[in-house]
């Protein structure tokens, strides 16, 4: 069962939780359940990641599949910001799961 943990609520003072799956109500956590606590430091670099991952493979793809001209004229450019862009996006991906262990 995968947790969300989505911070303290102010009104009530309880911690927001989101589970995947959804339990049935009336169950609890107990020591023995495998979950994942993913706060908003995670949530936010696995973005970053996706985002920065998608962008590389946009600047790839103008390079070697549409060929516009200007990725043409670039040299290498094109490919060396593509590719640090996407160790970028694997990176930050991998310190977004890491922060949420």
């Amino acid at each position: 069962m995968q947790q969300l943990h989505l911070g303290p609520d102010p009104v009530r003072h309880v911690s927001l939780v989101a589970t995947w799956p959804p339990r049935s109500p009336g169950t609890t956590l107990n020591e023995t359940d495998t979950t994942l606590v993913m706060d908003l430091t995670s949530i936010l670099w696995i973005g970053i990641g996706l985002g920065s991952g998608v962008f590389a493979l946009n600047v790839l793809w103008q390079r070697y599949v549409t060929k516009t001209p200007r990725a043409m004229q670039s040299g290498g450019s094109f490919l060396m910001f593509g590719l640090l862009m996407l160790a970028f996006a694997l990176f930050s991906i991998a310190i977004g799961l890491f922060t949420s262990m």
